[in-house]
């Protein structure tokens, strides 16, 4: 378990009698940093600048209250994440004899009657809320995803009556950051845009034996370690739920072709030539399976260890075990885990498959230096009647056939990576398996936002983000895959009809032509127009369906503990929201908008506990403020009439696709460190819009 420690200690001064004082004190220490062997282990650090707060008082005068924003980072590259506790060695401050304590008097922040004794220490995390009383091991933060100098407002305090003594008082304090434990990745379980760009650890489910695994250059995800799996100690259930082969060929693998057992005693040169249709049995050996190779012969980061060997027969487990002279085409089947499988090899002829050792060497510029470092390759040579060639080659089946005696392998030793060699089926290899990973499967290989499509999604890791260009404007907006998985705007649509030809919307935003149209002519004569939200519904339709651009660049306070100030984003009443296409007045609207303004293949999300927002907001623990940090969201504030500025700074409202009633649609309402998916707002108001597109 990666722990790291920071212990800080500061001196706190009172120069007089004190009536009540409050000192705060933020993120003292250094930063440090454990690293990890090939980041296998998470890498962790906590940075906390060293920053002394001092109060003076004089006897009966008020508090001198003073805020250091400051706060701690921590990073972690684990996958699960981190969490960060607090001790101190004291929480008490000496106090000269009994007496009353008092509350307070400044509104924010405040110590809680009921959590704090008077002269007592204190903390804070956040922005806002009560002073707690320190506890041993307190949480005082956490994540379960990656973090990367996340901020942490970290703030201690005192509680002080007059009867303190002056003096200096001083407090240690501990922090203690942990990395979550990574759960067990099952190879099996393992999805494509999980394979990690440094090697990690993955276990196969089939015998527990743990791998390592990394994407190469040549965008594939490759095992750095021999396969080691016997088939003849893991049950045939097993094998059948977790392996890349039919029943049929793992029922003949385990049986041997017949009444034989499975042996693993050995590969003898005669299963080349056997008299019946098919190897006389497909055996393994494993002697040496576990046995780590010296060094000289161990080129990569992998384990080392030799692993198993195994002839065609078991290499493609059950499935290709032709006599010689009877094979014909490529494996289509063999032992690799669920998900992975034999890399292809050899000349495209017969089939068209490419040679992936041979793209996976070529990658490396054919450096075999390179290629054998990354590869993780050991010269562990093979088996055909005895052990050969171990130290001065390593072989790797490939699922490419040569002649109906023999199938391609890669042969590599100290002078030569060869990948279009073909041998004999009876002898005995070692097996690299290898996972196709179809390419530009992140969004981070797109430009613009309408160029996203669900396989992109789909291959998204979550909590990746990109920058992407909206075809209409090129406005560029912060997008990112969600907890709910899921692809968001994490900034405010900025876009303006009024100045985008309708031809332009027409191509890249997700509504009909018709409604389109109705936008850009304000439903008849008069020109669409960003100067205000209109107010008036007494026609049967709003007269003029505005936006509200006056502060769209303009940097606004988010919503969280911590966050950049982010673009406030044009507000939309909700017939501009809903590209035209909602325009009912005051008390005629009814059911759900099924078009917006938002760019083709994205759209507005849907509203309340069970809507997009909803699920978003359970898939963070139905925490408002973690909802609420998640989107970034701006306190963009909102536009009630077409006179008024936008009232920013306090709050935000988003519009929903989702109806309420006949004057008002559901909203996300985001406030300081508090967001909610079940919020209402009238229509002919103007308020910010996000949009989502789906995983599916």
């Amino acid at each position: 378990m990666l722990r790291v420690v920071q212990k800080i200690s500061e001196l706190f001064t009172l120069f007089c009698l004190a009536f009540f004082a409050l000192t705060i004190i933020n993120n003292p220490a250094h930063a440090s940093e454990m690293k990890a062997d090939v980041n296998i282990t998470p890498k962790l650090s906590i940075t906390i600048p060293n920053k002394e707060v001092k109060v003076a008082l004089s006897a009966g005068s008020s508090t001198d209250s003073k805020n250091v924003d400051l706060g701690i980072q921590v990073s972690t590259n684990n996958p699960a994440g981190y969490y960060m506790t607090v001790d101190s060695d004291t929480t008490k401050l000496t106090n000269t004899k009994n007496a009353a304590y008092f509350i307070e008097t400044i509104s924010s922040p405040v110590y809680s009657e009921y959590s704090m004794d008077n002269n007592t220490w204190g903390y804070r995390v956040g922005e806002n809320g009560n002073y707690l009383p320190f506890v041993p091991g307190a949480q005082v933060a956490s994540s379960d995803t990656p973090v990367n100098g996340k901020n942490v407002n970290f703030r201690v305090g005192t509680r002080i009556d007059n009867t303190l003594a002056p003096g200096t008082y001083e407090i240690e304090l501990e922090f203690v950051a942990v990395a979550n434990p990574i759960p067990v990745t099952y190879m099996q379980d393992l999805e494509d845009y999980l394979c990690p760009k440094s090697p990690m650890i993955v276990v196969d489910a089939r015998d527990d034996e743990e791998y390592l695994v990394q994407k190469l250059a040549d965008g594939n995800c490759w095992m750095l370690d021999n396969l080691r799996l016997d088939p003849t100690e893991v049950s045939l259930e097993t094998l059948k739920g977790n392996t890349n082969a039919t029943n049929e060929a793992l029922t003949y693998l385990k049986n041997g072709g017949g009444s034989s057992p499975y042996a693993t005693t050995s590969v003898v040169s005669q299963i080349g030539w056997p008299s019946d249709e098919k190897f006389s049995e497909p055996l393994v050996n494993t002697e040496y399976a576990d046995t780590v190779i010296s060094d000289e012969y161990n080129y990569g980061i992998g384990s080392g260890k030799i692993g198993t060997y195994y002839n065609y027969c078991a290499a493609t487990a059950g499935s290709y075990c032709y006599p010689s002279g009877a094979g014909d085409g490529d494996a289509t089947e063999d032992i690799c885990p669920t998900g992975w499988r034999l890399p292809t090899g050899g000349s495209p002829t017969p089939n068209e498959n490419p040679n992936e050792f041979q793209e996976l060497y070529s990658a490396y510029g054919e450096d075999r230096e390179a290629f054998n470092f990354n590869f993780g390759t050991i010269f562990s040579g093979g088996y055909f009647g005895n052990y050969a060639n171990r130290g001065y080659y390593g072989s790797f089946w490939s699922s490419t056939f040569s002649t109906t005696y023999q199938m391609h392998y890669l042969s590599v030793n100290t002078d030569y990576v060869g990948t279009y060699a073909g041998t004999d089926r009876y002898r005995g290899f070692s097996i690299r398996c290898m996972k196709y990973i179809e390419p530009s499967v992140d969004i981070t290989t797109v430009t613009y936002l309408q160029d996203v499509t669900s396989a992109l999604v789909a291959g998204t890791a979550p909590g990746t983000t990109a920058t992407l260009k909206d075809k209409r404007d090129n406005e560029e907006y912060e997008v990112a895959k969600l907890a709910d998985g899921n692809l968001w705007m994490l900034d405010n649509l900025r876009t303006d009809p009024s100045a985008i030809s309708l031809e332009t919307l027409k191509g890249n935003t997700n509504a009909s032509d018709q409604t389109l149209t109705y936008l850009k002519n304000g439903g008849g004569t008069s020109p669409y127009a960003t100067a205000g939200i209109n107010t008036s519904t007494s026609s049967n339709l709003y007269n003029i369906p505005f936006v509200n651009t006056m502060v769209k660049n303009s940097l606004v306070t988010v919503g969280y503990s911590g966050g950049e100030p982010r673009k406030n984003g044009a507000l939309y009443n909700y017939c501009a929201a809903s590209a035209g296409s909602y325009c009912y007045p005051s008390g005629s609207g009814t059911g759900n908008a099924t078009e917006d303004i938002c760019p083709a293949g994205w759209r507005m999300p849907t509203g309340g506990d069970n809507g997009d927002y909803g699920v978003l907001y359970q898939a963070y623990s139905s925490n408002g403020s973690a909802l609420n940090e998640a989107l970034k969201l701006p306190l963009a504030g909102y536009v009630s009439s077409s006179s008024s500025s936008p009232s920013t700074g306090s709050s935000g409202y988003y519009w929903t696709s989702t109806f309420d009633s006949n004057s008002a649609m559901t909203v996300l309402y985001a406030g300081s460190n508090s967001a909610s998916p079940t919020g209402s707002d009238t229509r002919y108001w103007g308020d910010s819009v996000r949009c989502i597109f789906n995983k599916e």
